[in-house]
């Protein structure tokens, strides 16, 4: 079992009726089995996030040596590029199904390059 470190913390008073449902409904043992579990949604959350901050720096490193060899693309085109890729995922995603969340061949990278686009900038 891992070790448990004591520490004191406050909440809002409905942080607090939130945190003490949970426990009354048996989704939790303690309040501190609740923000232990909090805690480690956030931990992977600061991961994803600095992975993708990794990833966009890769993104800006590998543009900017594109850049310095002469192989940019002007913002018209690029904008143009990029509203193509995307109407051409969202005619993939409502061939395959309309209903958001539809399952097809395909979806994790339909989802990863759509959320891509979407973020660029």
């Amino acid at each position: 079992m891992a070790e448990h470190e004591s520490n004191r913390i406050s909440f809002t008073s409905e942080q607090a009726r939130f945190l003490t449902s949970l426990v009354n409904r048996g989704r939790y043992r303690s309040v501190s089995e609740a923000v232990r579990a909090a805690v480690r949604l956030f931990q992977q959350r600061q991961a994803m996030l600095g992975a993708e901050i990794d990833r966009a720096r890769s993104d800006i490193e590998a543009g900017s040596d594109q850049l310095d060899r002469g192989r940019g693309v002007d913002g018209g085109t690029f904008f143009a590029e990029w509203d193509a890729e995307l109407e051409d995922l969202e005619k993939l995603e409502n061939t395959f199904g309309a209903a958001p969340g539809a399952s097809f061949p395909g979806r994790g990278e339909w989802e990863a390059r759509t959320r891509r686009l979407r973020t660029r900038w």
